[in-house]
């Protein structure tokens, strides 16, 4: 399947699965749903397979079954937005990074370009502003289940 970038108008490849013919019908479907994240530039990619495309899919769709039960609006994360909207400090693509890159503040400030200190100030008042005990495995993963359904959905 081919597509312009949704953005920049620039051509985008995707392919679904190989397959017996039987299986073309699948297979062009395949190719449609990792097309539509090429155009929608969530894949820095401008042709990819199906297969290479199994964690952005996988992210994709969860986000998508996240943002339909709502899960953005659940926890404190509400409180973090409504920060973020007065334009003030960029907590919730703070704490996404941060989480994304456990344990290396330096490649997190590197994604978001600031320097490592910036990223711990603002983690510190991030989580003076909405406490959360980022130690618990259970509460960084429901955080990144929120953040992830923000930005793919």
């Amino acid at each position: 399947a081919t597509g312009p970038s949704r953005r920049t108008g620039a051509p985008r490849a995707a392919a679904g699965a190989p397959g017996e013919i039987g299986d073309l019908s699948a297979s062009r479907d395949q190719a449609d749903e990792a097309l539509g994240l090429l155009r929608a530039e969530l894949l820095g990619e401008r042709v990819i397979t199906f297969d290479e495309a199994w964690t952005a899919l996988t992210l994709h769709r969860g986000a998508t079954a996240a943002a339909g039960a709502k899960v953005a609006e659940l926890g404190p994360l509400s409180a973090l937005r409504a920060h973020d909207e007065t334009g003030k400090a960029g907590y919730v693509e703070t704490l996404y990074e941060w989480l994304r890159h456990p344990g290396d503040p330096r490649a997190a400030a590197r994604e978001l370009r600031i320097h490592p200190n910036t990223l711990r100030y603002r983690m510190r008042k991030l989580l003076e502003l909405v406490p959360l005990d980022l130690d618990d495995p259970d509460v960084r993963l429901a955080l990144l289940i929120q953040l992830v359904a923000l930005r793919w959905s």
